[in-house]
């Protein structure tokens, strides 16, 4: 989006290298493989997100934070204008009292591009907070989603408290206190649709079921001739290009192994077979088939 090509620059410089979301060379998958370093070298880990986020950005904080590197009054006129068009209730308890002290407009929109990058930005004074003033050398952050992870569980704890305090206090913000405990990294690290162990990467439980659903309703959908077969591809192929960063060889042959995508009025013989074959064989150029790629040695 121009816009944020405009003004990502300029924040790029003052962003910690472990904070992942909405910049160029890192993602997802970055911090997965920065997780798989820092795993080898920390027993224990804490993650940590926040209570409805989005939502609960405050919109003069926010435009405080994007003010101070921001001098081009046209820019902040159009940042102005896309918070104000946008507007959370606040939110209230069981009797309909207001639970922040605070009554000036809240939030962002989900999913806008605009709205992931000032998400990123409104915790970035939050990040320097936890790598300068509490010395965490291991954390990593990817929107709301942080991870620490450290030599002692009691310190991770104190850093809980300490991060919970810093949101509240400066950022009306709120953790999932009842989600956030220490855990050893040998039973595994759910981290950004993965299970991270020290010794390998796992997909997270169900990802394989929820894409084989996907998938057979797909087949159906060529079968009857009202998608072609690029479409079943495209959606196999990022499927496949999320769950190679772990170790799913096993996983993605037991799904394509028997993998037939004919299409109706087709008979069993030369026609389906020509085009199960031709699927499988695009699919081969993508890693399902062919030889299990090399085990990360670390």
């Amino acid at each position: 989006m121009p816009f944020c090509n405009i003004i990502e620059p300029i924040f790029e410089r003052s962003f910690i290298s472990d904070s992942y979301a909405c910049r160029k060379g890192k993602g997802t998958h970055a911090a997965v493989n920065r997780l798989k370093t820092l795993i080898q070298h920390y027993p224990y880990s804490i993650k940590i997100d926040i209570r409805k986020y989005f939502q609960s950005i405050r919109q003069d904080l926010l435009f405080s934070i994007l003010s101070r590197k921001i001098g081009d009054q046209s820019i902040l006129w159009l940042i102005r204008h896309i918070l104000r068009s946008y507007r959370e209730p606040h939110p209230i308890d069981d009797r309909g009292n207001y639970l922040l002290n605070f009554d000036g407009p809240l939030g962002i929109p989900i999913g806008n591009l605009t709205s992931q990058f000032f998400a990123n930005v409104y915790l970035n004074p939050f990040d320097h907070f936890v790598k300068e003033t509490l010395g965490v050398k291991a954390y990593l952050r990817y929107v709301d989603d942080m991870l620490v992870l450290h030599h002692s569980k009691q310190r991770l704890y104190e850093i809980k408290n300490e991060i919970s305090d810093y949101l509240l206090n400066q950022n009306h913000l709120s953790i999932h206190e009842n989600c956030a405990h220490v855990v050893p990294v040998r039973d595994g690290i759910d981290f950004l649709g993965y299970r991270v162990f020290p010794s390998h990467v796992l997909v997270r439980n169900g990802n394989g079921h929820r894409f084989l659903k996907r998938f057979k309703k797909l087949r159906v959908q060529y079968r009857e001739k009202q998608i072609a077969l690029f479409d079943v591809t495209q959606s196999v192929v990022s499927w496949i290009g999320h769950v190679s960063h772990a170790d799913s060889w096993g996983l993605r042959t037991s799904l394509f192994e028997n993998a037939k995508i004919v299409k109706k009025g087709d008979i069993s013989g030369k026609s389906s077979s020509c085009d199960s074959g031709r699927f499988l064989e695009q699919q081969s150029r993508k890693l399902p088939i062919g030889e299990p790629e090399q085990q990360d040695p670390r």
